[in-house]
């Protein structure tokens, strides 16, 4: 049970795409059973339904003492399984936040930024800058009482957060990492019950996009926070209608040279060595991603007549390349009968195309050629496909487009975007 569960949550959410899986549904269905009997949902662990020695013995046999959430059950359910998840599979979480005070505000007269400031280091042993955003925050209105600062940031590539800070009462406070579930029930909480505390929450709402919230700005005080950023390249940062220079952009002779690692795996190449590199213009070729899941046996035939009919009215230079797309994914191989190997397969589990597509273009990225995958789904249930909210996190995958396509009934392709 515990091997299973384990292996079924490093595919869905850190798999290894050198590595074969081939799991055991039925052995995973029984162990999300037990995992979800157990469960305690009341704050009362003798007036629940639970067991407490038996689940302590649970948890710390199956889930190595921590917590499967209803969400991840449900994610597992769908890939392994097959079953569409239900409107309410995501029950509330007892340390969800029913509301929030300061975001309940009206939007008139909020605070803003009145200042930012920013202060840039060159670590020349990490080749590598060291930047503090210092965010000045007041009321636009002084006489309103306390009020919530909110903001959002979009960093460049190759930029990450390193530290955190806010002054309260005079004093600077360093931030402290923790999972955001339980930073933003805490920050929620000080909020709700209007505690004497001041907090401050910097969370991560997307690869390269951050929010930022003080609490509370109050009549005309000033509220002082701050940013560290660590980043490979000088770049311009802007927040709230202002912006600020970190690092200093280097003259054309001082561009820093590429940076490769040991034995040459990797190479950092800077904005400006990549500006004088040669163009190359590659050429598209079709890569279809067949839906085999639970329950589409009967639409194979249709799929294979939409393929054949795309190709002909809107045929591409290179060769088309097919995978077939369930719970897991099995590239046809190149030259081989694709419409036998569809009508073959057997229809199981649930459609996974975020490894389909995370396969696909991390293939493309590690063995560049002179094409690249313009990659077409062919399924009559994207709604139902495991899909997350993008690709960002792959862009450099995808240069020459962000889209990918959905093959539709009347032959039409419908396009979708991997940002």
């Amino acid at each position: 049970s515990r091997r299973v569960l384990h292996q079924a949550l490093e595919y869905a959410y850190t798999p290894d795409y050198a590595k074969h899986y081939d799991l055991d549904a039925s052995a995973l269905a029984r162990t999300l059973a037990v995992v979800h009997q157990h469960k305690d949902n009341s704050w009362d662990l003798f007036m629940g339904s639970q067991q407490p020695y038996l689940s302590a013995y649970l948890n710390w046999l199956v889930l190595d003492n921590l917590t499967l959430p209803e969400a991840k059950i449900a994610d597992l359910q769908q890939l392994f399984l097959g079953e569409k998840p239900g409107d309410d599979f995501r029950s509330p979480s007892r340390w969800q936040p029913t509301g929030n005070f300061a975001e309940n505000q009206p939007s008139l007269g909020q605070p803003a930024l009145q200042q930012l400031s920013a202060r840039s280091t060159f670590d020349a042993n990490e080749q590598a800058w060291i930047s503090w955003v210092d965010f000045e925050i007041a009321n636009t209105d002084p006489s309103r009482p306390a009020a919530e600062y909110s903001t959002a940031l979009t960093l460049p590539v190759g930029c990450w957060v390193g530290d955190y800070y806010l002054d309260v009462n005079g004093r600077r406070e360093p931030g402290i990492l923790a999972e955001r579930k339980a930073a933003t029930w805490v920050y929620a909480q000080i909020v709700n019950e209007r505690a004497s505390r001041d907090p401050g929450l910097l969370t991560y709402t997307g690869p390269r996009t951050l929010s930022l919230r003080v609490y509370p700005v109050v009549g005309a005080a000033v509220r002082r926070t701050g940013i560290q950023l660590l980043h490979k390249e000088p770049f311009r940062l802007a927040i709230g209608g202002r912006s600020v220079q970190l690092g200093t952009p280097p003259t054309a002779s001082a561009a820093p040279a590429p940076i490769a690692t040991p034995g040459g795996a990797v190479v950092y190449l800077s904005a400006q060595v990549k500006q004088v590199l040669p163009l190359v213009q590659r050429q598209p070729y079709y890569h279809f991603l067949l839906d085999v899941s639970a329950g589409q046996q009967g639409q194979k035939a249709r799929y294979a007549q939409r393929v054949q009919r795309l190709l002909q009215a809107q045929p591409l230079a290179g060769p088309p390349q097919f995978s077939l797309v369930n719970t897991y994914t099995a590239p046809v191989p190149a030259g081989a009968n694709w419409q036998a190997a569809l009508q073959a397969f057997d229809n199981v589990g649930g459609c996974y195309l975020t490894g389909a597509v995370r396969r696909t273009l991390i293939a493309a990225q590690l063995h560049p050629t002179a094409t690249y995958p313009r990659l077409v789904v062919v399924t009559d249930s994207l709604a139902a496909a495991v899909l997350p909210a993008d690709f960002a996190d792959l862009q450099a995958a995808y240069p020459e487009s962000d889209e990918f396509y959905v093959l539709r009934p009347d032959g039409q392709l419908e396009a979708h975007s991997l940002r």
